[in-house]
């Protein structure tokens, strides 16, 4: 028996049930695997702590049959006072295992399934007047291909057509809607963590993440989702299910699936994606912490997805109505990257000037030209990357991006030369028969030609060498790394041969790269991802073929 079970194997808490193995403690209690007298594997959950709050919860659900729900079989109370919830025992994984394997997101086909499945499941909750309100990944279990949600601790009935005034801060902080805090909701708060499922099961991660709960609430709060992980036809349809205001949510559970449903059968999304063999550990009891529901797995290969029909006497999707197309939905996302931009290159502006001003204290012996200077092709070099090198390429696009970044440091190597005071003379400004004389009546005499191809070369080669797009990629493990600015400056350093070789001419050269380096990790937008969850560690044991 793992340590900090209040029973053993072979104890008899509850009559007519022999407990084999304690397998999950949560927040409302401890969850056994157990076998009848009559020899029938069952789940015994025993309550602790806010045991009036969840036997509420289990006897709104006691009697209900359906086939993505948890079948809950009876509640019962000992002599003793102990609560005791009789539940099914299901075979499989988690939901969020599942996504722990697939951590760029579920095979498309799975995720059609799997989520029209779930929406059937919330939706009859709903039509019984219940809303969960603890709906996420860990709380859906995964049985031979077809989803199970369970843990009916937090679910309470709602008056239909009206919002109940319920308990606040129930639920978990990454699936809880903006209303939760405020304490008045219905059932739009289970179509909001639907929400929330559908994007991480796409995405392989949620959408808002914190050092805190406190943290992730305020992001429900005052942020948008970020949708750049999303297939584009899904979009609009989570953007609308995330919905801050609950009135402009889908007012129904159904409504959002035909909507989703619609997108998958106009294959705007492909569902041809192949799955990737799954990890599956041999004979082993899985427990997920804080759920009500102990999953066990003995599964040799991975379990085949059938078709998922409707149950018996249910009744089928109706066909999907006309989704209008929310046609600002674009300007808004465009809205927000370019804002999102502009305040990137108004930091970088910043950090730039803050980064030239130093060399100021020198001004004896360095004109203010070059301290301006400095500034300027700093702050143009930064402002180039943020619009060419947020994100990372593909392996097959390094090389065009390096490509780009070798005419930014063409055209700022000019503009530097330009700034030190080298200009295009007029051919009546006199010259020698060595000069170059443009069709513009310009003259290149041989040393101005010199001059602008050291600056061009100088910033084209050191800008095509160094990997801007990993000092702006906003999934960065950190938000500035010293090894950044120090590859930087060694290849800012590699190429000072084509400099004046004086202070003024190191100055101008490889200072600006070395700022822009500085200024770029410090202004482009930082959103790591995700930290994978601890694996869970399995219990190992023979099933019993017989009561024992």
């Amino acid at each position: 028996m793992a340590a900090g079970f209040t029973y053993n194997s072979g104890d008899r808490p509850l009559e007519g049930y022999t407990i084999k193995r304690g397998i999950g403690r949560g927040g409302f209690g401890e969850v056994y695997y157990a076998i009848s007298d009559g020899g029938k594997e069952v789940a015994l959950k025993l309550l602790r702590h806010s045991t009036e709050s969840e036997r509420r919860g289990i006897r709104d659900c006691l009697n209900y049959k359906h086939p993505n729900l948890v079948h809950l079989y009876d509640v019962r109370e000992t002599n003793h006072g102990e609560v005791w919830i009789i539940m099914e025992y299901v075979f499989g994984e988690s939901l969020a295992q599942f996504i722990e394997k697939y951590p760029q997101g579920l095979p498309r086909r799975l995720v059609r399934e799997w989520f029209q499945a779930i929406a059937r499941a919330v939706a009859y909750l709903h039509d019984k007047g219940v809303v969960h309100r603890d709906l996420k990944p860990a709380n859906i279990f995964i049985e031979d291909g077809h989803p199970k949600i369970g843990d009916y601790g937090l679910a309470r009935r709602f008056s239909t057509g009206e919002l109940e005034r319920m308990t606040s801060g129930v639920g978990t902080p990454h699936y809880m809607a903006p209303e939760i805090r405020r304490g008045t909701y219905g059932r739009s708060v289970d179509i909001y963590a639907c929400g929330i499922i559908l994007y991480e099961m796409l995405a392989g991660r949620p959408p808002f993440d914190g050092d805190s709960p406190v943290d992730i609430l305020m992001k429900h709060q005052m942020e948008a989702a970020d949708l750049s992980p999303i297939p584009e036809p899904l979009r609009p349809l989570i953007a609308r299910a995330l919905d801050k205001d609950p009135n402009k949510r889908y007012q129904t559970m159904l409504d959002f699936a035909r909507a989703v449903e619609k997108v998958f059968e106009s294959q705007q999304v492909s569902t041809d994606t192949p799955l990737p063999p799954l990890r599956v550990p041999v004979a082993t009891v899985i427990a997920t912490p804080k759920t009500t529901v102990p999953t066990a797995q003995v599964i040799p290969s991975p379990p085949p997805v059938p078709e998922i029909k409707p149950a018996a006497g249910e009744k089928s999707l109706p066909p999907p109505s006309p989704e209008k197309p929310q046609a600002g939905s674009k300007r808004g996302i465009f809205r927000e990257r370019l804002g999102e931009l502009s305040t990137s290159m108004v930091w970088a502006g910043g950090i730039c000037l803050l980064c030239s001003l130093p060399a100021a204290l020198i001004h004896t012996v360095l004109p203010w030209t070059v301290v301006a200077e400095m500034f300027v092709l700093s702050t143009l070099l930064s402002w180039g990357i943020l619009l060419v090198g947020r994100t990372p390429p593909s392996a097959q696009r390094e090389w065009g991006r390096r490509g780009v970044q070798v005419l930014l440091g063409l055209a700022v190597g000019l503009l530097g030369a330009w700034l030190e005071g080298w200009s295009i003379p007029q051919a009546s400004q006199g010259g020698t028969s060595r000069d170059l004389v443009l069709p513009t009546g310009h003259r290149l005499s041989p040393e101005l030609i010199g001059v602008g191809l050291r600056y061009a070369l100088y910033f084209g080669l050191t800008m095509g060498a160094i990997r801007w797009w990993r000092l702006t990629n906003p999934q960065r493990k950190k938000r500035f790394r010293i090894w950044g600015v120090l590859t930087a400056t060694l290849w800012a350093c590699a190429f000072l041969l084509l400099s004046l070789g004086e202070l003024a001419g190191i100055l101008t050269f490889a200072a600006p790269i070395v700022i822009a380096a500085i200024a770029l990790q410090w202004s482009a937008p930082w959103k790591p991802q995700l930290p994978s969850p601890a694996p869970l560690q399995p219990i190992r044991l023979r099933l019993p073929q017989n009561a024992s």
